[in-house]
C-alpha cells in the first residue's frame, strides 16, 4: 500500500486558498467552498486499495478537520457498481439517482457514480472495457457526529458534474 501526503497548490476563492486539483484530477475550487471549507491548509493523502479493481483512496483534509475522501476504481466490465456497493450506497443516507456518468446515487453525507469506459491497467499492455466508479463522502463532525442532512447535496452534485470526467481523464479511462 502506498501513501502519499503532501500539501496542494491552490489558487484563491475571496482571499483564503482552496485546492484547483484534488486526488489528480482538476475541479473548480468554487465547488468546494461549502464541501471543504476554507482553511490555511490542505492536505491530501493516497493510498492504495483493492489492486485488482485498481483501486485507490485519497484524502483531503483541512486544517479544522474537515475531509472528502475520495475512492475510485476501475472495475471489470458487466457489474453494476450501485448493486454492488449497495452498502455503501445506503450509508450516503436517503439515496437518490441522479444524471452523472452512466449511472450515479447522491445521499446527505456522499455520492457514488460510475461510466463504462476503455482503460489500460498499469500491469499490461491490453486494452480492457469495465467500469469506472467514484464514490466520494464527506467526513466531519457535522456530517459524522451530528445528524447528516439534506445541506450539502446540491454541492455535491455540483462537485461531482465538474470533477468525475476529469477523474476519468486523469485515470486514463475514455469513454466507450
Amino acid at each position: 500500500m502506498a501513501t502519499l501526503s503532501f500539501s496542494l497548490p491552490s489558487c484563491g476563492i475571496g482571499g483564503v486558498d482552496a485546492p484547483d486539483k484534488v486526488c489528480g484530477a482538476k475541479v473548480d475550487p468554487e465547488l468546494l467552498e461549502n464541501l471543504l471549507p476554507a482553511d490555511d491548509e490542505y492536505h491530501e493523502t493516497r493510498n492504495d486499495t483493492m489492486p485488482e479493481y485498481h483501486g485507490r483512496e485519497c484524502i483531503v483534509k483541512t486544517g479544522e478537520g474537515h475531509e472528502i475522501r475520495i475512492r475510485d476504481e476501475l472495475a471489470p466490465d458487466g457489474i453494476d457498481p450501485l448493486k454492488a456497493l449497495g452498502s455503501t450506497v445506503k450509508r450516503l443516507e436517503n439515496p437518490e439517482r441522479i444524471s452523472i456518468g452512466h449511472e450515479a446515487a447522491v445521499g446527505d453525507t456522499g455520492i457514488i457514480a460510475h461510466a463504462h469506459c476503455k482503460f489500460r491497467p498499469e500491469s499490461t499492455a491490453n486494452i480492457e472495457d469495465g467500469e469506472y466508479v467514484i464514490i466520494v463522502k464527506l467526513w466531519h463532525d457535522e456530517v459524522v457526529v451530528e445528524k447528516a442532512t439534506d445541506k450539502y447535496r446540491k454541492d455535491l452534485v455540483r462537485f461531482a458534474k465538474n470533477y468525475f470526467p476529469n477523474a476519468m481523464k486523469a485515470r486514463g479511462c475514455r469513454g466507450a
